[in-house]
């Protein structure tokens, strides 16, 4: 079942940043980093409201900074968006995210241009 969860949550990340352009999806990463300075939605966690440095993808799906979302599985033991039991080793490094995340802070310390 473990396994089953963390291919459902790897496969549910990898159609987020998949360029389907069938279904109108991203033509590349610099359609997700925006021309905006301010933080892309998806970069921000939504239990600390600050963008990522740790992101980790969970079994509902969703994405969340890492020591956030172990303090809140540690309390609660259900996702903040689902309500879905969730563990802790249910967890895994969502490096997509991170590596956009890294690409977008280094347009924003560059004055918005990307290379």
């Amino acid at each position: 079942l473990c396994a089953v969860r963390r291919g459902i949550a790897l496969f549910l990340c990898v159609c987020i940043l998949t360029n389907d352009k069938k279904a109108g999806g991203l033509t590349n990463h610099a359609d997700l980093l925006g021309a905006s300075m301010e933080p892309p939605e998806h970069f921000v966690c939504s239990i600390t409201r600050e963008v990522m440095e740790d992101p980790v993808v969970c079994a509902d799906g969703f994405t969340y900074e890492k020591s956030a979302i172990e303090r809140w599985i540690r309390s609660h033991k259900t996702s903040p968006n689902t309500r879905q039991e969730l563990r802790l080793e249910d967890l895994f490094p969502n490096i997509a995210f991170r590596k956009m995340i890294l690409e977008w802070r280094e347009k924003e310390a560059q004055g918005g241009s990307l290379h």
